[in-house]
């Protein structure tokens, strides 16, 4: 045999039971720290003239 089929039924779940109980942040918020985190790497690459971390080069992670 060179792969075994293995079948279980599982019961139902309720979106209620797998849905979080507390709000989670909105929007504005989440923009919020997102724009202070572009701004974080706007200063700290400046002087290597990439404007965020997707343009940096494996040297670059070693440096910061």
């Amino acid at each position: 045999m060179d792969r075994i089929d293995i079948q279980i039924e599982v019961p139902k779940v309720e979106y209620k039971d797998l849905a979080p109980k507390n709000r989670s942040e909105v929007s504005s918020q989440i923009r919020q720290k997102v724009n202070k985190a572009r701004k974080i790497q706007e200063i700290r690459l400046k002087k290597k003239h990439i404007f965020n971390n997707a343009g940096m080069l494996s040297r670059h992670l070693k440096e910061f």
